[in-house]
């Protein structure tokens, strides 16, 4: 299973070679052909929309849709969580490394990629490409794992900031553990 997707065969947009392309198409990222490490650029995938740099090199760039797609779908095991508020997305990625890759516009703004004994997790504000980020923005966190093991321990936020502990892939309140203890 895979979120996104590279181009298995060379398909172009105008003068643009794909890279990437979201799961449903609503998003490319393109770099212009000829160089070895050139410059990836994104847009959504609608008629006269504009081309904007990334500023990753394309190395970059397939490292980044590597780790995101990790941490979207987790390979097998994974966790979700929408419309959690700063103060619970602070206390859940207290404890996590925020890892050096630069913020494409899309999903929604305020991404960061987070790394956490062996797990990996990318949060981002719910809300489209250049939104502004105020206090009364919500996030999504996706976790990906290597096993249900690994999301066990894990206590993640939800709608309303009920915390909740990774249980079988899925959430499920925590009775063992007082809210916000990790």
């Amino acid at each position: 299973m895979r979120q996104n997707r590279v181009p298995a065969r060379r398909e172009m947009d105008g003068d643009m070679l794909l890279v990437g392309v979201e799961t449903q198409a609503v998003w490319l990222w393109g770099v212009r052909d000829g160089d070895d490490n050139p410059l990836v650029w994104e847009r959504y995938n609608e008629p006269g929309a504009g081309w904007t740099q990334t500023h990753e090199h394309l190395d970059e760039f397939l490292w980044h849709f590597t780790l995101v797609e990790t941490a979207i779908v987790g390979g097998r095991y994974g966790l979700g969580a929408n419309d959690v508020n700063s103060i619970d997305l602070a206390r859940f990625t207290g404890a996590w490394t925020a890892l050096n890759v630069k913020p494409w516009r899309w999903p929604g703004p305020n991404q960061t990629l987070w790394t956490w004994d062996g797990l990996l997790a990318w949060t981002m504000v719910n809300d489209r490409p250049d939104s502004p980020v105020t206090g009364a923005s919500t996030y999504s966190i996706f976790v990906g794992a290597r096993s249900n093991q690994d999301l066990i321990r894990i206590e993640m936020p939800v709608s309303r900031g009920t915390p909740t502990r990774a249980t079988n892939c899925k959430c499920q309140q925590s009775h063992d553990q007082p809210p916000g203890d990790q």
